[in-house]
């Protein structure tokens, strides 16, 4: 079977048992785009030469520049033309598995005008992820900010389905005109030139910090006097009684206790990005369950405290925000919910009334 990969082939195989088999046998032949000849490797002066630590092992912090490279469908998957898949795949799952599953769908997406598209230079911002808010804000738009300070002046690929409102705006304040941003609606997009950054994910914060730590000092730049008061403020920043889970069951009590600490609880699924943003920029410390509030921690005060309140037995499993702590020297704190109901939180009040009187 040959490793060599025609889309359009791809797309008209009427056998997903060969199309399975197909894709199955060229990602066992992905090669890295270090090892392709033609393929250059720009790395970043702006972070002195640290290193990446990507799941494919350790590069410098810079952009591939890939000469007719094509970007599938949603998840972003980079391959070469003649080459194959490659190993610093924009992808948010390492798991090959979902991989052939995915790929194998898009054989079914059907050909038409709009099944292919060919763009000059572009680096895709798609990944498998990137929906949810923490996912883009520190997997895709560290990425903007890597190529930004690398001098790239070419566009940005995007799926419709992430062009909300709060995505929209993160890219204004980073900077990128809409003129700069494509929508990805196609199965197959070709580039004369694919720019891949080198694969990181928010889940390495901790080890990714100066990239962070410019993508933090660029939000807080761009806000400028918007952010700046005389009394940092102290957010709360539940989730409203009509979310689907991480719901604070006794928020009253926790509201009472927060109001005698000058918090203010915000809710900030009713506000615009940049209001969000510039909230976050002003506070110096933050309450809210895990979840997608927990990542504007990463734009507060230096040496901000930080709580952050778990459902029942879940804080060994999702250390992601703990990791951005050391950035901006957090003072950080984590609960478990006292009982396990469901998927929402009930805080203890005593711990949290301990914590706040020690740290405020």
């Amino acid at each position: 079977m040959s490793s060599v990969i025609d889309p359009v082939a791809l797309e008209q195989q009427t056998s997903t048992a060969d199309s399975h088999a197909q894709v199955a046998q060229l990602l066992e032949n992905k090669v890295s785009l270090r090892d392709i000849s033609g393929v250059n490797f720009h790395a970043s002066k702006e972070f002195g030469g640290q290193l990446c630590h990507d799941i494919h092992g350790s590069l410098p912090y810079g952009l591939f520049a890939v000469p007719h490279g094509i970007v599938f469908s949603a998840p972003g998957v980079f391959l070469v033309r003649n080459l194959g898949f490659v190993k610093e795949q924009n992808y948010g799952n390492d798991n090959d598995k979902d991989l052939i599953k995915h790929l194998c769908t898009i054989s079914t997406l059907g050909g038409g005008p709009n099944s292919r598209v060919a763009v000059p230079h572009v680096l895709s911002l798609v990944a498998a992820c990137s929906y949810c808010f923490w996912h883009w804000m520190l997997d895709s738009l560290p990425k903007v900010i890597l190529a930004e300070s690398m001098g790239y002046t070419g566009s940005y690929l995007i799926p419709p389905e992430l062009m909300t409102p709060w995505a929209r705006e993160s890219l204004r304040i980073l900077g990128i005109e809409s003129a700069r941003v494509i929508e990805h609606t196609s199965n197959i997009v070709e580039s004369e030139i694919l720019y891949v950054p080198t694969y990181f994910s928010g889940f390495h914060a901790f080890k990714n910090l100066p990239l962070l730590k410019r993508f933090r000092t660029v939000v807080r730049e761009t806000l400028g006097g918007e952010h700046r008061q005389e009394h940092p403020r102290r957010l709360f920043v539940p989730r409203k009684a009509t979310a689907q889970a991480r719901r604070i069951v006794n928020i009253e009590e926790v509201q009472a206790l927060l109001s005698r600490f000058n918090f203010e609880t915000i809710y900030f699924e009713d506000l615009p990005l940049r209001e969000q943003l510039r909230l976050a920029c002003q506070g110096a410390a933050i309450v809210s369950p895990h979840g997608s509030g927990m990542t504007h921690s990463l734009f507060m005060q230096e040496s901000s405290l930080v709580i952050e309140l778990f459902p029942f037995a879940r804080r060994e499993t999702c250390p992601c925000y703990e990791a951005l702590m050391p950035l901006a020297k957090h003072r950080y704190h984590s609960f478990e919910s006292m009982v396990d109901v469901q998927s929402d939180i009930e805080v203890d009040l005593e711990k949290l009334q301990q914590v706040l009187r020690s740290e405020l």
